[in-house]
């Protein structure tokens, strides 16, 4: 015979079938478990055209997921030898363009879960300017 408060079995099958199921409810308000929620980001630049050794604020627009973000922008390719005027780990990094070429980079952006999303590659190029200084002053 069961100790009370559970004097019959089927009161304690029927119990914890209602304290699984209350249990399970609980947890799941408060997240475990719960789906990871997708994000996405967009990466984007001034419109060029980019002269020699320009300097470009670059901008993030991350959306879903949960905030607050993290922010890793990689230079992904390109001809030209970029570099970054301070951090490359802010939302909206400085880049310095190279002499001549194009560049190619993207944002990795964490939210708080450690949900991971990646823009699209951005590639900008350098304006080339050909001819001799005196045909360009006449």
């Amino acid at each position: 015979m069961l100790p009370l408060p559970f004097p019959r079995p089927t009161v304690l099958f029927a119990n914890c079938i209602v304290r699984l199921v209350l249990v399970g409810a609980f947890v799941g308000s408060w997240g475990f478990g719960a789906r990871a929620q997708s994000c996405n980001v967009s990466a984007s630049a001034p419109a060029g055209p980019y002269c020699p050794w320009d300097q470009i604020q670059l901008s993030s627009l991350p959306s879903g997921g949960n905030p607050p973000y993290s922010y890793v922008w990689n230079i992904t390719g390109g001809t030209g030898s970029a570099s970054w005027v301070g951090s490359s780990t802010i939302q909206g990094p400085m880049l310095q363009m190279p002499e001549v070429g194009s560049v190619s980079l993207s944002v990795t952006v964490t939210d708080t879960d450690g949900t991971i999303c990646q823009s699209s590659a951005l590639t900008m190029s350098v304006q080339t300017v050909t001819g001799t200084l005196g045909a360009m002053l006449s």
